[in-house]
């Protein structure tokens, strides 16, 4: 997965990364390992593409929605074995969270007086 790191040689900085990371892997949850970081991209795009159409909701609810699609479409093309990978039931609970909490970040922003200027 991470090949591409030896052609710019930034593989020595991610093994070193690693390496101080053990000490603080065996005191997280797994959750917090393996799941949530795709919650959190899942949460950051649905709010990155509100704050790009936030004038246009027809648009802003199209893309959050493709955003969406492909994050647990991923997910469950792993529990139907269509892809390959480990269907995880937490994955697909946090993606659904993410999805919430960033309808709810989004709908404080989009409320008025919310400060977003004409540029």
């Amino acid at each position: 997965m991470f090949r591409w790191l030896d052609t710019v040689y930034a593989d020595g900085v991610v093994a070193t990364m690693r390496d101080y990371s053990v000490i603080y892997k065996k005191h997280l949850p797994e959750w917090f390992i393996f799941s949530l970081p795709q919650a959190l991209w899942l949460y950051s795009g649905i709010v990155g593409m509100n704050c790009i159409w936030w004038k246009n909701r027809n648009k802003s609810c199209f893309w959050i929605s493709i955003f969406f699609a492909i994050a647990i479409g991923m997910e469950l093309s792993q529990a139907t074995g269509y892809i390959p990978g480990n269907y995880d039931h937490v994955d697909a609970a946090l993606l659904i969270l993410a999805l919430a909490a960033g309808l709810y970040t989004n709908g404080i922003f989009n409320q008025e007086g919310n400060g977003h200027e004409e540029i």
